[in-house]
């Protein structure tokens, strides 16, 4: 098996170009501007493409891969959406923060779906905007099914290059074997292709009548993005009294997630305006 930079070096770089003009039509709709690609297996196998060499040879002189919280077992995580800043990991705030200061991305968000490669276990699918792209956020939502979609068609058009990749994979033992096997647990928002209750929205709209107004107008600036300090700002009370109307409206909802993924919940199931 290949090391971090040799792979880097064969695949993400030579490669770029073609994933790159795979991503192009995308990464232009939603205001884009990086993506990447990468398999696990739970036994240490690891591959990764990306639309952008000088990031992934960042990644790489960096040891930011030291930091990745992705690159642990598949028993950390299971198939879903996730918004990489709600993980909690302390090691990951460091992890992007060095991406953004170097490359203005921001907004990072990632899809996690079964492989279909028997030797590796699932596959991650990765988007990032710029910083001043907050509607992105709005997109990850509202158009979850597209980037689905997308992640299918990179599945099939760039079956070539994935399929080289995973041929000559990373060792993930040889560079840190008791991270790879004790990596925290990755929170997921529900995946698309897991079955819900149908009546799931019908008791969020019953459970949204004990609403007050300020508590749902607050909860329509937490899905479109926004901090409490900033939906303070805007509905003009102090950042503190916004937090406690979310709070307040959470409890009331009764949705067992972290804020993120109540956010892509309602927006799952298209109850931004309803709530």
């Amino acid at each position: 098996m290949a090391d971090m930079v040799t792979h880097v070096e064969r695949y993400t770089c030579s490669s770029h170009k073609k994933i790159a003009q795979l991503f192009e039509p995308f990464q232009r709709k939603f205001g884009l501007n990086f993506f990447n690609y990468h398999a696990i297996s739970s036994d240490g196998k690891y591959t990764a493409l990306t639309s952008r060499p000088d990031v992934s040879e960042h990644y790489v002189t960096k040891k930011l891969y030291l930091l990745d919280p992705l690159l642990v077992h598949p028993k950390h995580f299971g198939e879903g959406a996730f918004f990489y800043h709600s993980l909690g990991h302390e090691a990951l705030l460091k992890f992007f923060s060095s991406f953004q200061k170097n490359f203005e991305m921001d907004y990072p968000f990632g899809l996690v779906m079964k492989s279909s490669n028997p030797e590796y276990e699932f596959e991650f699918f990765g988007f990032t905007a710029a910083t001043q792209n907050s509607t992105v956020l709005n997109s990850y939502v509202n158009e979850l099914s597209a980037f689905y979609k997308f992640c299918n068609y990179f599945r099939s058009e760039g079956a070539s290059l994935i399929k080289q990749a995973h041929n000559d994979p990373i060792d993930l033992l040889a560079i840190d074997k008791s991270r790879f096997f004790q990596g925290l647990p990755i929170e997921l928002c529900p995946s698309k292709e897991k079955k819900k209750d149908p009546s799931e929205k019908d008791v969020l709209l019953t459970r949204s009548k004990d609403l007050s107004d300020r508590e749902r107008i607050c909860l329509r600036w937490m899905v479109a993005g926004k901090t409490a300090f900033e939906i303070g700002i805007i509905l003009g009370i102090s950042g503190r009294t916004a937090e406690k109307h979310i709070e307040n409206a959470l409890k009331k909802l009764d949705i067992p997630l972290n804020r993120t993924g109540a956010a892509f919940l309602l927006g799952k199931y298209q109850l931004i305006d309803e709530v």
